[in-house]
């Protein structure tokens, strides 16, 4: 049972949907996709509070039976018409989740009214694009995107692999995934929730954290909040980025070499795109000098860190050549469900002693979102950033036809309206944090100066 009432842990999305006209979508139906979780829950309810009437995609990560997600279910149900793909295997994901798209897009064929997207992943609006969909694309008025990775995915044809081509949008886009506020504020609290979980499981092994060796996959803004927690457990931390951003007091390799991998306990990816090709991972297999466990944990939105690593290990598993050249002669795999946790590879020898094993938490997915108890983070955090989607969603609605059809940050949005415009005041991030501050009681003015806003 709930200790309190999540209907009430967002109480600044809360003051902020009273502030939007009650009808202001009345009328338009929104695609809806986010995670099964309460902070995405409140958010399609601020929707459906002003006018809207929703179709839901809920993104099925973690333990989707436990009692806490049954009760995201049960209210995602109670918003509107809503799918949520069952998903026995993390290698049917994107195949699951484009079906998932594509029949809500067809019953979404069967209507009139005027569409809005509001994603976090980019699931939607890509495939919208394309030729068969073009029915509901001349009723879109845009789409709003939550995550950067959904963003390149707006941006860019390749939404799987490292994006280069670019995508041109036949309606506005508007995203919140480089907002001064959730640059600035988000971070650590991500940070804080991956680190909670792979403690959590440690634990759950009778492992420990200090000391270890950690690579980090990836640089940005959430990597670099994730190596700052690391190192006030004394883990030994190796940075990997081959595009470094700026300077930093700490070391930056830009490339992820044998050696790395050799020394790794943990293996943490941060960069939202995959982090090994299949053939570049066996490599690594196949001359690994060291057999102690290691750990690969996703702190990204997607599951597409890890899914090449998960696909080798499938391929190990039924080519029994490929294995022994591997690990040598006589070996086997056994593929382990750690409850509650994700997956575990482990090499045994022909004694049935296990030589080598590979634990990827969350089965590859985003830690944050998978055990059976969990909502990903506290709501409280994350209130101001499920706030601002909202208000981009509502922004968008009204101002799409003065929009061009391509993508827009909402800081360059907010730049170009007028002083009395109102949306200039609802957009505003340091309005946004200072009223939250209040409604938690904390000091505004030293938080949003540390957040530089």
């Amino acid at each position: 049972m709930r200790s309190t009432k999540i209907e009430d842990s967002m109480p600044l999305l809360e003051e902020y949907t009273r502030l939007v006209d009650q009808d202001h979508f009345r009328g338009t139906r929104i695609l809806y996709i986010n995670h099964v979780i309460s902070d995405a829950v409140l958010t399609a309810l601020a929707f459906k509070k002003t006018g809207a009437t929703m179709h839901i995609i809920g993104v099925p990560y973690g333990s989707m039976h436990s009692a806490e997600r049954q009760w995201v279910r049960d209210e995602y149900r109670k918003i509107g018409k809503t799918l949520i793909p069952e998903i026995e295997d993390p290698l049917e994901f994107r195949t699951k989740m484009r079906a998932s798209v594509e029949e809500v897009l067809h019953d979404l064929e069967k209507t009139s009214e005027p569409l809005l997207i509001v994603e976090d992943g980019g699931y939607a609006f890509p495939v919208m694009h394309e030729q068969q969909y073009v029915s509901c694309l001349d009723r879109t008025l845009g789409a709003v995107e939550h995550t950067a990775r959904g963003m390149w995915n707006y941006q860019f044809m390749e939404v799987d692999g490292e994006p280069r081509t670019p995508r041109i949008l036949n309606k506005p886009a508007l995203t919140i995934a480089k907002s001064r506020l959730k640059h600035a504020h988000e971070p650590p609290f991500v940070a804080q929730g991956v680190m909670h979980e792979l403690l959590a499981v440690l634990k759950s092994q009778n492992e420990f954290i200090q000391f270890k060796n950690a690579t980090i996959l990836g640089y940005g803004r959430v990597g670099k909040a994730i190596v700052d927690l690391l190192e006030a457990y004394k883990v030994n931390i190796e940075i990997i980025d081959p595009k470094p951003a700026s300077q930093d007091k700490r070391h930056i390799n830009t490339e992820f070499t044998q050696d790395h991998f050799n020394e790794s306990h943990i293996i943490l990816g941060a960069s939202g795109q995959p982090v090994f090709s299949e053939e570049r991972f066996l490599d690594l297999l196949k001359n690994q000098a060291h057999s102690h466990p290691k750990i690969f944990i996703s702190a990204s939105s997607k599951n597409i860190e890890f899914e090449n690593v998960i696909r080798a290990f499938e391929r190990l598993i039924n080519d029994e050549k490929l294995r022994q050249e591997i690990f040598g002669n006589d070996t086997d795999i056994n593929k382990q469900k750690i409850a509650e946790y994700g997956i575990k590879f482990q090499i045994v020898g022909s004694n049935g002693n296990a030589v080598r094993d590979y634990t990827l938490l969350g089965d590859g997915y985003p830690i944050i979102f998978f055990p059976k108890n969990t909502h990903a983070n506290p709501n409280r955090p994350f209130d101001p950033i499920m706030t601002q989607l909202f208000l981009s969603g509502a922004f968008l609605h009204e101002n799409h036809a003065g929009l061009n059809n391509e993508m827009y940050y909402i800081d360059d949005v907010r730049e170009k309206l007028q002083d009395n415009d109102k949306w200039k005041g609802l957009l505003d991030d340091k309005k946004l944090i200072m009223r939250w501050c209040e409604l938690n009681s904390l000091n505004g003015v030293s938080y949003s100066s540390y957040l530089n806003l």
